[in-house]
């Protein structure tokens, strides 16, 4: 997976539990272990859409290529009035 998401431009911020936190570079060297999150969300949103955009490719294309390799699954249920989706990556052990 780490390969994968490198290979699309992404940097891995965090991993969390059994999910990885990423974020794409908007038009800048990727993050190293001493850039800030929030220095980074505060130039995100000050990108230009056109940036942004491009990022957002680059993530779903990702998403798309870890599903393709390791497929994927969805669950839904109902519950308490409230619907529940889990959409994931890999497979269920």
């Amino acid at each position: 997976m780490c390969r994968c998401i490198e290979e699309h431009g992404g940097d891995i911020v965090h991993f969390a539990g059994d999910a990885i936190i990423v974020m794409w570079p908007l038009g800048r060297a990727p993050m190293t272990p001493d850039s800030s999150e929030a220095a980074a969300a505060g130039a995100a949103a000050a990108a230009p859409p056109s940036l942004q955009a491009a990022a957002a490719r680059q993530a779903a294309r990702c998403a798309l290529s870890l599903m393709e390799v390791m497929g994927c699954y969805d669950y839904s249920l109902f519950y308490k009035g409230y619907w529940l989706t889990v959409k994931a990556i890999g497979a269920i052990r």
